[in-house]
């Protein structure tokens, strides 16, 4: 079998270098370097062609989706960002749906693009209703193996709370992490933020950067880290934030896990829904209502007082994570995706594509 990726993102290359051992063999190309020549070239020798839906403008892809049009295999469109703003009634939020209702109907009215993949149940069932056929539902995947290693070549869990947030941008909810870390700072001498900025939004990272000035020794700031640094920092940590009012996924969520960090996040379709909100019941991770920001606070409490009291409970949470992550490992989730793609050349096989 024989896959090409349009616009694939580089952060998930360990699920395709799974894939290909699985004997998927693939080609990944950038939406930027399309041509009709190259597509032609594609089209020979692809079974599937996978296009990815991703970039702040989703009107993008359908300039790709008409270009795809004369291509005789089959294609899936990759859901990789929201179907849909949930974020409330401002302007732009309202224009991104509106937008990405224009695309969907694009979908939804065209006989070619017959198969959509998703990362998460809600946007499964949404649009299961909406376009209301061959929907697949695949997540990321993450590499065990991998923080498992740096996980016990790694210290033992801090001698103070730790608490790792990932990205300081608004959607992830990097404002709200800086208006809890002077107000946990006053009530708690034992604890201390570690901060990695990445590709952060101006004003969080000055505000950031004079949170980190005041409260020396507790606020640390990293701006980029290399994947087993990262893991690392996460094997040590007692927590991550992960306070975002949106995600497509949230693949940060399965890292933490895997190197035996728990969660608090927001109910929020992705990541905390389908893994945190589902297996609650091992309090691997706590859910506060959207963006109730004292119950955040209070389930950030929650792993405070186990870790200070209850070690040796935290200790099990810790390890009952690792578990759950293996789950969600590139070798589990990889055959989700191998399955995916014979069942898309099987139904292209019953219908007008050959």
């Amino acid at each position: 079998m024989w896959v090409t990726f349009i616009d694939w993102p580089e952060s998930e290359s360990g699920l395709i270098n799974e894939l290909r051992r699985l004997g998927v063999r693939s080609f990944l190309l950038r939406s930027s370097q399309m041509s009709y020549e190259l597509l032609r070239r594609i089209d020979d020798i692809s079974d599937v062609i996978y296009v990815s839906r991703r970039g702040p403008n989703p009107l993008m892809s359908l300039d790709v989706l008409r270009v795809m049009k004369s291509v005789n295999r089959p294609v899936v469109i990759g859901m990789l960002e929201p179907a849909f703003s949930l974020r409330g009634v401002r302007p732009s939020n309202l224009y991104y749906s509106i937008r990405s209702f224009v695309f969907l109907t694009y979908v939804k009215l065209s006989r070619k693009f017959k198969n959509i993949h998703v990362l998460d149940s809600f946007s499964y069932r949404l649009l299961s209703v909406l376009i209301g056929r061959n929907i697949y539902y695949a997540p990321y995947g993450v590499e065990t193996a991998r923080c498992a290693k740096v996980t016990r070549s790694s210290m033992m869990k801090s001698n103070e709370f730790s608490m790792v947030f990932v990205h300081a941008e608004y959607r992830k909810g990097g404002d709200i992490v800086t208006s809890m870390i002077p107000s946990l700072i006053k009530v708690l001498n034992d604890i201390r933020f570690i901060i990695i900025l990445g590709s952060a939004v101006p004003s969080l990272r000055q505000r950031f950067l004079s949170l980190a000035r005041e409260y020396k020794d507790r606020v640390f700031i990293y701006n980029f880290l290399p994947r087993d640094e990262f893991y690392r920092i996460l094997s040590q940590s007692h927590v991550l934030l992960f306070p975002s009012r949106w995600e497509v996924f949230g693949r940060v969520v399965l890292d933490a896990l895997a190197c035996g960090t728990p969660v608090v996040t927001f109910n929020i379709p992705g990541a905390p829904q389908d893994i945190i909100l589902r297996y609650s019941y091992l309090d691997i991770g706590r859910v506060a209502k959207p963006f109730d920001l004292k119950g955040f606070i209070r389930n950030v409490f929650y792993y405070y007082k186990l870790w200070k009291y209850n070690y040796d409970y935290y200790l099990d949470i810790s390890k009952k994570a690792r578990e759950i992550a293996m789950s969600y490992d590139y070798n589990v989730i990889s055959k989700i995706y191998l399955n995916m793609f014979k069942a898309i050349i099987e139904n292209s096989q019953d219908s007008s594509y050959k």
